[in-house]
């Protein structure tokens, strides 16, 4: 998970914020990365995580690691810099609520240049993977199936 960060923030200069997906964290436990709710938010923050979304593992848990010395106060004050300046970049300090209507959302999506469209579309594109069949592996034995 390390890569993540050097890859990302390092070696390709990304400055936005990194969000967990729904849960992403806890799941480190059931996947096996982690031993416990600690571990998990010490491994996704140091990973270069920003935010938790939903599960609540950072608000328990990063206090704990920051008293304990396992992450530093600046650390977490560059990850709540990084949120803070996206939150200032889309206008939310002076319209909190703008992405909140519809009517806002459809005005903002309006905004995107054709070269975003068709820079999204080729990335899309590009990400598509063909699954083929061979020896008719698919589907899975139940043999292979927890």
């Amino acid at each position: 998970m390390l890569r993540l960060k050097h890859i990302l923030r390092k070696k390709w200069g990304f400055k936005g914020i990194l969000v967990s997906d729904y849960d992403a964290i806890p799941e480190l436990q059931q996947h096996g990365v982690a031993g416990n709710p600690k571990d998990a938010a010490r491994l996704a923050f140091e990973a270069g995580v920003d935010i938790d979304l939903h599960s609540g593992t950072y608000l328990k848990e990063l206090p704990k690691l920051v008293k304990e010395g396992v992450i530093s106060e600046a650390s977490i004050d560059s990850a709540v810099k990084r949120v803070l300046m996206m939150k200032f970049r889309l206008g939310l300090f002076n319209n909190p609520f703008q992405y909140g209507d519809s009517t806002m959302a459809l005005a903002a999506q309006r905004r995107l240049s054709q070269a975003h469209r068709n820079f999204a579309r080729e990335a899309a594109q590009q990400s598509i993977v063909l699954l083929k069949n061979e020896k008719q592996l698919l589907p899975l034995s139940k043999k292979f199936i927890r």
